[in-house]
């Protein structure tokens, strides 16, 4: 029967289900769908590039790269913008999310702060590689994703999608370059070229490093223009090399081709960690380096440092209209209820219940010195002990004595 406190739906007032449990337990039902759905979905693949940040675990991050420098005691901070702060630093890594080589104005404020330090270094890094097709091809040799059509069909789309602003169409090819596109800088000129896997290392950097082993990719090589000192070549191309900073000998930039083996997907590769390795090293910085990150834009050029004002958020709207009002509210409540206006008032004396005649010892006196005797007598009786008690009287008369003397 139909509970009369209950006015829900007769229906399911006759399976004994109210309107509150009813609600109860649709709101169960709706969060365990929605937990049911959530972990049906399949986790996305990670796959930001160049960011350094402790919790981007993408496949193209450089938090792995950055850890190795961490690894020998340097300390590694992020920066979005090319400013003042960074004159604290003596190396600079920049690892832009563009394919475009940097704009002039960004190569002369690069210039200009490695000219006011003393063999300052810059580590650049050409946008020619990620690692999607190579994560999702290592997967086709585990057994249990052999025959998993969603993994090929993801490869196949990696395979045609080229990189943003990118040349090139179809892997294997030799791209065109699209018009208007700039293609060099004052460090290098780019040349596009089919993309295959490097195999025979020279240089500085290949001593010790098994080429075959190693895994870097060309598709796009920086070509340096001008002085240069190739630090790293593969199939007798350049592949890492450095010049000298326009205006300070003893500064360098180092050009890296693509970071086919600084990414987090490329540390894997023992090989690759060497080569990192020996970039590290090469510069030579035991302090802090500052990890420039920028894209897909360029990076910001800010000549000067604004002051920081940390209560410049109350004259941002709509604070600065609503605060002023409430400062003035809060002056007028602190001159009304706090201060204490006219005569002070005489403090009535609190009435001893206990006194052994009331109508003489109405109200206990807290000025009187036979209030402060009574007092004191009951502390010593809360001793229980007589001795103490005698121990105390002595002493106060000793004192007392010897104030009347030096009187």
């Amino acid at each position: 029967m139909k509970n009369s406190r209950d006015d829900g739906n007769p229906v399911f007032v006759a399976y004994g289900i109210s309107n509150r449990n009813f609600r109860r337990t649709g709101f169960t039902l709706v969060v365990l769908m929605t937990l049911f759905v959530s972990g049906c979905r399949k986790p996305q693949l990670s796959t930001g590039y160049g960011r350094a940040s402790e919790e981007s675990g993408s496949i193209n991050g450089t938090r792995s790269f950055a850890d190795l420098f961490r690894e020998r005691g340097v300390k590694v901070n992020r920066f979005q913008e090319i400013s003042p702060r960074l004159n604290k630093y003596q190396t600079i890594v920049w690892i832009p999310n563009e394919t475009i080589p940097p704009e002039q104005k960004v190569i002369d404020a690069l210039n200009k702060w490695a000219n006011e330090g003393y063999q300052r270094k810059i580590v650049y890094v050409g946008r020619d590689y990620e690692a999607n097709l190579d994560y999702l091809e290592t997967l086709t040799s585990r057994p249990e994703t052999q025959n998993n059509e969603e993994l090929y069909r993801q490869i196949a789309e990696a395979r045609i999608r080229p990189l943003d602003d990118s040349p090139s169409e179809m892997p294997g090819l030799v791209p065109t370059p699209k018009e208007d596109v700039p293609t060099e800088c004052d460090w290098f000129r780019k040349v596009v070229q089919a993309e295959k896997k490097g195999k025979k290392l020279g240089g500085p950097f290949s001593k010790g490093i098994n080429g075959s082993n190693a895994n870097l990719q060309i598709r796009t090589l920086l070509e340096p223009k001008g002085t240069k000192k190739v630090l790293l070549t593969v199939d007798n191309q350049p592949f890492v090399f450095s010049k000298p900073i326009r205006g300070n000998a003893n500064g360098e930039v180092i050009v890296v081709s693509n970071a086919s083996f600084l990414l987090n997907f490329g540390l894997v590769n023992s090989e690759n960690r060497k080569l990192a390795g020996k970039l590290i090293d090469h510069c030579n910085d035991y302090e802090a380096v500052a990890f420039l990150e920028s894209g897909p834009f360029d990076v910001k050029v800010r000549e000067k440092i604004e002051a920081h004002q940390p209560w410049g958020w109350v004259a941002m709207p709509p604070l600065k209209y609503v605060v002023p009002h409430i400062i003035v509210c809060g002056v007028l409540f602190s001159f009304i209820f706090l201060p204490i206006f006219g005569r002070p008032l005489r403090f009535k004396p609190k009435r001893n219940l206990n006194a052994p005649d009331e109508s003489v010892h109405r109200f206990t006196s807290t000025t009187s010195f036979r209030s402060h005797i009574i007092a004191m007598a009951r502390l010593l009786q809360r001793s229980e002990s007589s001795t103490a008690a005698e121990n105390k009287v002595r002493q106060f008369i000793e004192v007392h004595n010897k104030d009347s003397v030096s009187r």
